[in-house]
């Protein structure tokens, strides 16, 4: 985490497009909230979970709502191709 943490990303976050989830505990001592925060909202796409005292391992209180969220998204997504594929053919 820090090497990816403290190089230079040859990736413009901004250019991002596709759907993503970002999930950030403001207690974590590993990844600097301020820094996943930023990400989430550099990303044009994003949803940013923003857990309140949670810690880096915020996970195991949470697995059942970032199922929610995965099972939404993948609805959602086939949803949009097969409305695609729809409008196609």
């Amino acid at each position: 985490d820090m090497q990816v943490f403290g190089s230079d990303w040859t990736l413009d976050p901004t250019r991002i497009l596709c759907p993503s989830s970002l999930w950030q505990g403001t207690a974590d001592r590993i990844v600097p909230p301020v820094a996943a925060i930023t990400l989430g909202q550099r990303l044009p796409n994003c949803t940013l979970h923003v857990i309140p005292d949670a810690g880096h391992m915020w996970i195991y209180g949470h697995i059942p709502d970032v199922l929610q969220e995965l099972k939404a998204t993948i609805t959602a997504a086939l949803g949009r191709n097969h409305t695609a594929h729809t409008r196609s053919s």
